[in-house]
C-alpha cells in the first residue's frame, strides 16, 4: 500500500517453525505507487479587522495536484463568518492547480477563528487551512446607501432628498467632514458630533449642468470604524430643445384674411417644455393645439393668418416663449396687403354761426380710395345739427374719389357738434369725420324808446341788432302797430351782422297832418260843419289867389286857367265837407301807440317796442 507516488523496494524473509537457520534467503520486493498528491498553499488566511456585517476582500487558496494521478476535490467547507466560493474544476490532472476564494464576514466584534476543509482522493484528506480574523463593531451608518433623482431640467434646482447618519453605539461620533461631488449639493444638521442612540440629517438637492445621466457621491467622514460612510447620487439631467418647421412663412398677396398657414413645433430634447406663450406680430393671428408642457419628441401644431391692415410689404415674426435654452423661438413672417384705404379731406369741418332753424350754405367732403383695392362703401350717417347727399357708389376704384355735400341746420344755440361716418372695408372702419358749427342769435333794441310828436311831423329812432353765439348773418326789418295814416321807413330794410359787433339803423316814422273838414248840415259823425258864413271869405281868398297866379303868367289865358283851377279846388273842399260821408281820412289821430320793430332771420325773429304819442 503506498503512500506516496514512486518506487517502494522491498523484500519477503520467511520464517520456518523453529529451525534455527532460514530455510532460504529473503525474497527481494518491488512496486511503483501511482497517486495524487493535494499541495495548498498557503496553509493559513488572516483576514485583519472587518466591520461587522461587511464582507472583506477576498483571499485565494491554491490547490496543486503534485501527484501522478488525477485529483479530485469533492468539497470545501469553511467555518462560520467566513464564506469560499470554490473555483476548482475536477479531476485535476498532475500538475495542474485551481482556486478557491474566501471572504470573511464577521457577525459579532471579536478575534473569529475558523478553517477550511478540503475534502479530495488525496493522501491526507481532508487539507486544512487555517483561518483568522477581527470583528470590528460598526456604530456609524448611513441610510438609504443610495439616492436616486430622476429627470431633472439642466440647471434648475430637485427637491432636496435626506439621508440619516445613526450612531448605533453608546459612544458619541465626532464628524470631521461631509462631502458631497458631481451636480450634487448638500446642507446638514449634524454639527461636530453625532451622541450616541442619536442621528442627524444631510438634505441633498440635484441641479443637472448637462443633460444625460449624472452620478456623485455623499461622504460622511467621521471617527467610526466604518468611516468613510458613502451614499451613491444618481440622476438624469434633462432639457427641452425646440424645432419650429417651416422656419418662415410667406401669405403673398392678400386683402383680407386668407387661408391659414400651418407651423410645427416639436420638442427635440428630453426634458418636458413647458410653453409659456406664443405670440404673432401685428397683423398676423394664430391658433394652436399645444398644451402648456410637451414632453420629450412630442409636437404640436400653430395655425397662422395675415389680415393685413395697411397696404404694401408686411414682415413679422410668431414668437414661441418657453423653457428652451434659446427662449424665445421665431418664425419668419411675411405678406403684402392688398386693401383699399379711405382718405377723407379735409379732416374736419367747421361751419359758421346760423340762425337756429337756417340751413347753411353746403361744404364738400371728398372721399378718395388712395388704397390698391376697390373700396366698398356700405354706409353713410351723419349725427347731430347735419344733412348730408353724395355723390358716392357703392364701390370706389383704387385712386376713385366721390363727394360727399354737407349743411348745418342747428336747432338750438352755440356750440353744435357732429359726426360724419362711412362704413367700409377699409382698415378703421367707419371712417369718421367731425363736424363742428355754431347756433347763432341776435337781439333787437331801438332808442329812444319813447317820443312825442303832432301829427304831420316825424320820429327818427335808431334800431340796434346786435349778434350773439358768433351769428353771422342777414337780418331783415320791419315795424308793426303804426297809427293810421303813417308809416316807418327804414335807412336800409336789412342788415347782415358779423358775428361780433352790433349794427345801428336808423328808422323814420312819418305821422299824417289832419286837416280840417268843410261845413256840412245833417246829422251824422264826421268832422264837424262850419258855418256857412265862411264860404265867401274862401271865395275871397281864391279870387285873391287867381289873381296873384295871373300876374305871374305871361298871359291872360293862363291867368284864367289857374282861376277855373282854384275854383275846382275850393268846390272839392265843399264836397268833403257835405252828404253823408263818416270816418273820412283826417290824418294821423291824436293819441299813444306802441309800434313794433322787428328783426327776423330764416325762422327766427326778435322784436323790441317804441311808445309813440301823437298831439
Amino acid at each position: 500500500v503506498p503512500t506516496g507516488p514512486g518506487i517502494f523496494p522491498g523484500q519477503l524473509t520467511v520464517t520456518f517453525g523453529n529451525a534455527p537457520t532460514p530455510s532460504n534467503d529473503p525474497v527481494q520486493l518491488t512496486g511503483t505507487a501511482v497517486v495524487p498528491v493535494a499541495s495548498i498553499a498557503p496553509i493559513s488566511l488572516n483576514f485583519g479587522s472587518v466591520i461587522t456585517g461587511t464582507s472583506s476582500a477576498p483571499q485565494t487558496v491554491t490547490i496543486t495536484n503534485t501527484g501522478n494521478a488525477s485529483l479530485t476535490v469533492s468539497s470545501a467547507i469553511v467555518s462560520a463568518n467566513y464564506t469560499v466560493i470554490n473555483n476548482c474544476v475536477t479531476p485535476l490532472f498532475p500538475n495542474t492547480s485551481c482556486t478557491l476564494d474566501v471572504t470573511f464576514t464577521p457577525t459579532a466584534a471579536g478575534s473569529l477563528a475558523g478553517a477550511l476543509a478540503i475534502t479530495d482522493n488525496a493522501p491526507g484528506s481532508p487539507q486544512s487551512v487555517g483561518l483568522t480574523g477581527l470583528g470590528i463593531a460598526k456604530f456609524g451608518t448611513v441610510a438609504p446607501l443610495t439616492r436616486s433623482f430622476g429627470n431633472q431640467l439642466i440647471n434648475t434646482s430637485s427637491a432636496a432628498m435626506t439621508v440619516t447618519l445613526s450612531n448605533t453605539g453608546t459612544t458619541a461620533v465626532s464628524i470631521t467632514g461631509i462631502n458631497v461631488t458631481g451636480d450634487f449639493a448638500e446642507s446638514n444638521n449634524c454639527g461636530a458630533s453625532v451622541a450616541g442612540g442619536a442621528s442627524c440629517t444631510a438634505n441633498v438637492t440635484f441641479t443637472p449642468t448637462v443633460s444625460g445621466i449624472r452620478t456623485g457621491t455623499l461622504t460622511f467622514t467621521d471617527s467610526d470604524a466604518s468611516s468613510p460612510q458613502t451614499v451613491a447620487l444618481s440622476g438624469n439631467g434633462t432639457a427641452p430643445a425646440v424645432s419650429l418647421s417651416p422656419a418662415s412663412l410667406n401669405f403673398g398677396n392678400q386683402g383680407a384674411t386668407g387661408p391659414a398657414q400651418t407651423v410645427t413645433l416639436t420638442n427635440t430634447g428630453n426634458g418636458n417644455l413647458n410653453i409659456t406663450s406664443i405670440t404673432p406680430s401685428a397683423q398676423f393671428a394664430e391658433t394652436n393645439n399645444c398644451p402648456a408642457i410637451v414632453a420629450p419628441s412630442g409636437t404640436c401644431t400653430i395655425s397662422v393668418t395675415f389680415l393685413p391692415n395697411a397696404a404694401g410689404a408686411v414682415s413679422g415674426t410668431l414668437a414661441v416663449t418657453d423653457n428652451a435654452a434659446n427662449s424665445p423661438q421665431s418664425v419668419t413672417l411675411s405678406g403684402n396687403g392688398i386693401l383699399p384705404v379711405a382718405t377723407l379731406s379735409p379732416a374736419s369741418l367747421t361751419f359758421p354761426s346760423e340762425p337756429e332753424g337756417v340751413t347753411s350754405p353746403g361744404q364738400a367732403v371728398t372721399l378718395t380710395n388712395t388704397g390698391t383695392a376697390p373700396l366698398t362703401v356700405t354706409a353713410i350717417t351723419i349725427s347731430g345739427d347735419f344733412a348730408q347727399t353724395n355723390t358716392c357708389a357703392a364701390s370706389l376704384a383704387p385712386n376713385g374719389a366721390c363727394s360727399i355735400n354737407i349743411t348745418f341746420t342747428p336747432t338750438g344755440l352755440g356750440a353744435r357738434t357732429g359726426t360724419l361716418s362711412i362704413a367700409d372695408n377699409a382698415a378703421g372702419s367707419p371712417q369718421t369725420l367731425a363736424l363742428s358749427g355754431t347756433g347763432g342769435d341776435f337781439t333787437m333794441a331801438v332808442a329812444p324808446t319813447s317820443a312825442t310828436f303832432f301829427a304831420g311831423q316825424s320820429a327818427t329812432l335808431t334800431v340796434t341788432a346786435t349778434p350773439s353765439f358768433g351769428f353771422n348773418g342777414k337780418v331783415s326789418l320791419a315795424c308793426s302797430g303804426l297809427p293810421a295814416q303813417s308809416n316807418c321807413l327804414f335807412a336800409q330794410n336789412s342788415v347782415t351782422l358779423n358775428g361780433s359787433s352790433p349794427t345801428n339803423v336808423n328808422v323814420t316814422v312819418n305821422s299824417t297832418a289832419r286837416v280840417n273838414a268843410p261845413p256840412r248840415d245833417g246829422p251824422g259823425p264826421g268832422p264837424p260843419s262850419l258855418p256857412w258864413r265862411t264860404l265867401p271869405f274862401g271865395l275871397a281868398a281864391l279870387v285873391l289867389l287867381s289873381a296873384a297866379a295871373g300876374r305871374t303868367l305871361r298871359s291872360a289865358r293862363r291867368a284864367w286857367l289857374v282861376l277855373a283851377t282854384a275854383l275846382l279846388m275850393a268846390l272839392s273842399w265843399l264836397a268833403c265837407g257835405g252828404g253823408n260821408l263818416v270816418n273820412a281820412p283826417t290824418g294821423t289821430p291824436a293819441g299813444t301807440y306802441v309800434i313794433t320793430i322787428s328783426g327776423t332771420s330764416g325762422t327766427v325773429v326778435h322784436s323790441t317796442t317804441v311808445t309813440l304819442k301823437v298831439n
